[in-house]
């Protein structure tokens, strides 16, 4: 089930816009489930400036790596150093892991491309 709360990319990425006008950003289930146990996740720094559709990490598997591309144009200001430390919780907990948050520079033309949880769900 796809939550309705988020918005989605066809990259994989869930967003939540925040009340203070950052955006949380995870990975929904569907790249992770065919990595098998998660080994290690790979994140921007914080501080770092990060363009939209740019790889800018991976989630590793056992049987296999998915690129992190870049949801929307921003800065990052926190990323999940608890998911860095035990990066198996995404395997069961994708929709409520977050990887980052960011302050999006560019997000009333970016966020054009974004899907609604039906949207997300009827991609193939």
């Amino acid at each position: 089930m796809i939550p309705q709360i988020y918005q989605y990319t066809r990259d994989h990425f869930w967003l939540l816009v925040q009340n203070d006008g950052t955006v949380r950003a995870g990975v929904t289930d569907r790249p992770i489930q065919p990595l098998g146990k998660i080994q290690a996740v790979e994140l921007p720094n914080e501080g770092e400036a990060i363009t939209k559709n740019v790889v800018i990490g991976a989630i590793e598997g056992e049987l296999g790596t998915f690129d992190l591309v870049a949801p929307l144009s921003g800065v990052i200001i926190q990323v999940n150093s608890r998911l860095l430390a035990d990066p198996s919780t995404l395997e069961y907990l994708a929709f409520q892991e977050f990887l980052f948050d960011l302050q999006p520079v560019a997000f009333d033309d970016e966020s054009k491309e974004l899907l609604n949880a039906d949207e997300y769900e009827a991609l193939k």
